[in-house]
């Protein structure tokens, strides 16, 4: 791997197999959860300025950049693109399940739900109910009977 430059927050590297040519990689030494904001903007940065001299050096027409953690590190692929440089990233999507749709919604409504109730409820651990009531609720759901919507989301699955 040739390496373009170093600072204690990233390196440029040429990729060591390069899709095309001019493809850079930006690298940092933690994962994104780790890093602070100004390790986030210098990465950024750094990436976007790789972008721009792919632009003015090799006289690229576009670039696309690709961001991921790879090896607990936060790191950054560039590629420098050329008319009918061969390379095709279109997506092909599918049909989701709308019974998978259906619960995926319900999950974030539920989570909204949460944040606005604790929101609304400052005092909330003083107000859950005690674990004898939330198991009689249950076993009120189990005879049939309306659930109660405070215990149905003190028992869902994240």
């Amino acid at each position: 791997m040739t390496e373009l430059f170093k600072s204690d927050f990233f390196t440029v590297d040429l990729s060591d197999s390069p899709v095309v040519k001019g493809h850079l990689e930006v690298k940092n030494n933690k994962p994104l959860s780790l890093c602070s904001d100004e390790d986030v903007n210098l990465f950024f940065s750094a990436t976007s300025q790789c972008a721009t001299a792919l632009f003015e050096l090799i006289g690229a027409h576009g670039t696309n950049i690709f961001i991921q953690e790879k090896n607990n590190s936060l790191h950054a692929d560039i590629l420098a693109r050329m008319q009918n440089d061969g390379l095709d990233f279109l997506w092909q999507p599918t049909k989701a399940d709308p019974v998978q749709l259906d619960s995926i919604a319900k999950s974030i409504k539920d989570a909204i739900d949460v944040i606005v109730w604790k929101k609304d409820n400052p005092d909330g651990d003083k107000n859950l109910p005690s674990k004898t009531e939330v198991i009689s609720e249950k076993q009120s759901e189990s005879d049939g009977e309306k659930i109660n919507y405070l215990f149905k989301k003190l028992r869902r699955t994240p």
